[in-house]
C-alpha cells in the first residue's frame, strides 16, 4: 500500500509591546514619586511564512500479522515574532524564521502467539533546519531575556521498542524503551552569557530529549461475583 499527501499552509503573524515602570508606587522605589521610564517603547512588528509539507509512506504484509512499513515526510513549522518570548529592550525585538523537518522511519507492526504479544518497532532519523529554540540572554542593562531564535540545523536518531503481551487470562503487560541521540550542528546563539560572550551550542545535546526512556505497565483483570 502507497499513501501520498501534500499540503500548502500561509501564515502571517503580527505582535506589539510597550513596556514602562512608574516608580514612586508600592515596592517600585525610584528617584523621585511618580516618575515614569519607559524602559520599551511601543514596537509593532510582523513576519509572514508558507511552506509546502508532503508524506510519503510505504506499508506492506509481510505475513497475515506482520506488516512493514516505510515513510518519508516533510513538515515545518511558522516562524514569528522574538516578541512571543521575554524581551526588555529594543534591540532584542526580531522575528525567527520557520522551522523545518525532513523526517525518515521504518519499522514493523507484528503480533504473535494467537494475538497474545504484540511487538511493534520503529527506527527514525530527523534532519532539522532552522530548528526553533529558547534562549536565556542578558542583555545591555543586565536584564534577563527569553528569546526565541533558530539553530541552523539538528538532528535526531533512534528507535522505539513497544512489547504488549497477555501472558495468562486477564493479565496485561507492556513495555516501551526509547533511544534518541539529539544534537545541534551549527548552532551560535545570539544569546549573550552573563558576562556579555556569544554562546556557541554546535555539537551539544538538545535539551529535554533524554538519551534512553522506558516505561511498564501491568494490569491483571478479574470476576467478582455478585
Amino acid at each position: 500500500r502507497f499513501t501520498a499527501g501534500i499540503r500548502y499552509w500561509y501564515d502571517e503573524v503580527e505582535a506589539a509591546a510597550w513596556e514602562q515602570y512608574t516608580f514612586g508606587m508600592p515596592y517600585v522605589p525610584g528617584p523621585s514619586p511618580d516618575d515614569v521610564v519607559v524602559t520599551l517603547p511601543y514596537t509593532e512588528n510582523d513576519t509572514d511564512n508558507d511552506d509546502v509539507d508532503w508524506r510519503l509512506a510505504l506499508e506492506y504484509d509481510a505475513a497475515d500479522d506482520v506488516m512493514l512499513f516505510a515513510s518519508v515526510t516533510q513538515g515545518s513549522k511558522s516562524g514569528g515574532s522574538t516578541l512571543a518570548g521575554v524581551v526588555n529592550t529594543p534591540s532584542e525585538i526580531g522575528v525567527f524564521e520557520p522551522e523545518s523537518l525532513l523526517a525518515y522511519e521504518i519499522g514493523i507492526k507484528s503480533t504473535w502467539l494467537d494475538q497474545r504479544l504484540r511487538v511493534n518497532a520503529t527506527a527514525f532519523f530527523y534532519d532539522y533546519e532552522d530548528l526553533q529554540v529558547q534562549s536565556v540572554s542578558t542583555n545591555e542593562n543586565g536584564e534577563t531575556s527569553v528569546l526565541i531564535e533558530n539553530a541552523a540545523d539538528a538532528e535526531n536518531q533512534g528507535f522505539e521498542i513497544e512489547i504488549s503481551a497477555i501472558p495468562l487470562d486477564g493479565l496485561d503487560f507492556g513495555l516501551n524503551i526509547g533511544y534518541v541521540d539529539a544534537t545541534y550542528g551549527d548552532f551560535v546563539s545570539g544569546a549573550l552569557d552573563q558576562f556579555g560572550n556569544i554562546v556557541d551550542y554546535s555539537g551539544n545535546r538538545i535539551p529535554n530529549t533524554p538519551e534512553w526512556s522506558a516505561s511498564s505497565n501491568i494490569q491483571y483483570t478479574f470476576a467478582v461475583g455478585s
